[in-house]
């Protein structure tokens, strides 16, 4: 098969078959399920430079801490701005519904866990 989108990123999801990617010069995401073949593409608020597969769906970050939460379906389940010190460094999953995120603000290192249970049924 051909995907007529060229690819920034590629990220393994959680559910058999299912790659969440983004597309190059575009500020949208994809959602590819290998079988049977879907795409379903759809609009992002900002560029990720992180994706995080969970259980339930994708996280998507940027370094200025703005952060989506999309289903596995490609339902964007809420856009938000968390309340950090410095730019995001690095973000990683702990446990299903918590995200930890590492910055370097002036001369110390903040390390923040989030919990997002319940955001999903919040919009922003």
């Amino acid at each position: 098969f051909k995907l007529p989108s060229a690819i920034s990123h590629l990220t393994l999801g959680k559910e058999p078959y299912q790659v969440f990617a983004l597309e190059s010069k575009t500020q949208q995401g994809l959602i590819i399920n290998l079988k049977p073949f879907q795409v379903k593409r759809f609009p992002l608020s900002f560029e990720p430079h992180w994706v995080v597969a969970q259980k339930w769906g994708y996280i998507l970050a940027n370094s200025q801490a703005q952060i989506s939460l999309i289903d596995n379906e490609g339902n964007i389940l809420g856009n938000y701005t968390l309340p950090i010190e410095g730019e995001i460094g690095i973000v990683a999953a702990c446990e299903e519904s918590a995200l930890l995120l590492a910055t370097f603000h002036q001369t110390k290192g903040i390390l923040y866990k989030f919990d997002l249970t319940g955001l999903e049924s919040k919009t922003n």
